[in-house]
C-alpha cells in the first residue's frame, strides 16, 4: 500500500513538474526526491534517479546509455572512489574539477550538500554537464 501512495505521489509530482526545455538553468530539484523517501542509496535507486531525472530534464542519451556510463565509471557505488585521479562518486569527477563544477552546475539550484559523497549532487552535475555539452564526450567519461 506505501508503495501505491509513493508511486501515485510521484506520478503527480512528475505530470505537474514544469518543462526543463522552458527555463533549463533551474530545473526541478525536488521532482525525482521521492525516489529516495526513507531508504539508502544504492545501485537500485541510483538508477532510479537517473531515470527520473532524464525524463524530468531530458539529457542527451537514453536512460539506459546514461546508467551503462555510471555503471562502468563505479559500478553505480555512490561512494565509488579511485585514488588515480582521484575520481569520485557515480561519474567519477575528477577532483581537481568538482569545485568549478559546483559552482556552475549546483549553486544555481541551491542545494546546500554539494559534497561528492551526495550521489543527487555527483548525479546532477554530470547530467547538467551533458545537458550543457550536448552529449557524453569521452574526455570527461571513459566510458562514454
Amino acid at each position: 500500500m506505501r508503495f501505491f501512495i509513493v508511486s501515485f505521489m510521484a506520478i503527480m509530482q512528475l505530470m505537474a513538474a514544469p518543462s526543463a526545455q522552458a527555463h533549463d538553468d533551474h530545473p526541478r530539484v525536488d521532482a525525482c526526491h521521492f525516489i529516495l523517501a526513507h531508504q539508502e542509496w544504492n545501485p537500485v535507486s541510483v538508477v532510479r534517479f537517473i531515470r527520473c531525472a532524464d525524463e524530468v530534464w531530458n539529457v542527451p542519451g537514453t536512460p539506459k546509455y546514461i546508467i551503462s556510463i555510471a555503471r562502468c565509471e563505479s559500478g553505480l557505488r555512490y561512494r565509488a572512489y579511485n585514488s588515480s585521479g582521484p575520481y569520485l562518486g557515480i561519474f567519477q569527477h575528477v577532483q581537481s574539477a568538482w569545485s568549478e563544477r559546483v559552482e556552475r552546475y549546483i549553486q544555481p539550484l541551491h542545494i546546500r550538500d554539494t559534497r561528492w559523497l551526495n550521489p543527487e549532487v555527483n548525479i546532477l552535475i554530470a547530467l547538467r554537464m551533458a545537458i550543457s555539452m550536448r552529449g557524453w564526450p569521452n574526455d570527461q567519461w571513459s566510458c562514454a
